[in-house]
């Protein structure tokens, strides 16, 4: 089960060398080359200079990161439940048809799963992180949790706001609504940091209170 861990942490690593290409070497150079590699620079414009060219690698690579963290979670949670269906929320209900057209009894329980894990994932970082201490009594780092509520906001921004900040990012501590997003290189290495630590912390909670007693149970029957 240790692979989720170690997925994510992988992921992570190989955006390393993804962000070594925002440097001014690699930007002139793509910028000698750039009429051989796409023939029609109308419709792939080349950044205007480096800063913007790094910028788009930072945001591309922040965008991809936080992406790998979310799939952990998710993933996580499925793990957890189905070791546990005992778990799930009581008053969850699944459609008559999504019943009907399940095999067995395990298709049901999976179907349910994924259900609640694809509604609980549609919330914000920090009702996420609720959720699995009132539910699940996994407890995310304060401090830790607080960067990467920061964060999420700020992927929310790049995404869907032309990277500007909204309201609920100028909320936060050192933004204000209407700035201009603009991460680093920088920038991305400490969100990696933060994601590292914050996957170890949460899955070893989790190994401890949930995993490692279900493959208990297991073998024991």
């Amino acid at each position: 089960m240790s692979n989720l861990l170690h997925r994510i942490i992988s992921q992570l690593d190989t955006l390393v060398p993804y962000l070594s290409l925002a440097h001014q070497e690699v930007y002139e150079l793509v910028e000698t080359e750039y009429d051989k590699w796409c023939p029609t620079p109308e419709e792939t414009p080349l950044p205007s200079n480096f800063y913007a060219f790094s910028t788009q690698i930072a945001h591309a690579a922040f965008v991809l990161g936080f992406s790998y963290a979310d799939a952990f979670l998710a993933d996580l949670l499925r793990e957890i439940y189905k070791r546990h269906p005992n778990l799930l929320p009581k008053n969850k209900k699944l459609s008559f048809g999504a019943i009907v057209s399940s095999a067995d009894y395990d298709t049901v329980v999976s179907r349910m799963v994924d259900h609640e894990v694809h509604e609980i994932m549609h919330n914000g970082l920090e009702i996420l992180a609720s959720y699995f201490h009132d539910r699940l009594s996994i407890h995310w780092p304060e401090a830790e949790l607080e960067q990467l509520i920061t964060a999420s906001l700020i992927r929310n921004c790049i995404i869907h706001n032309n990277s500007i900040a909204d309201h609920r990012l100028g909320e936060r501590p050192d933004w204000n609504h209407g700035d201009r997003i603009a991460l680093t290189v920088s920038d991305v290495h400490d969100f990696g940091i933060v994601a590292r630590s914050v996957a170890r912390h949460v899955y070893q909670e989790a190994e401890t209170r949930h995993l490692l007693r279900g493959m208990k149970i297991d073998n024991e029957m």
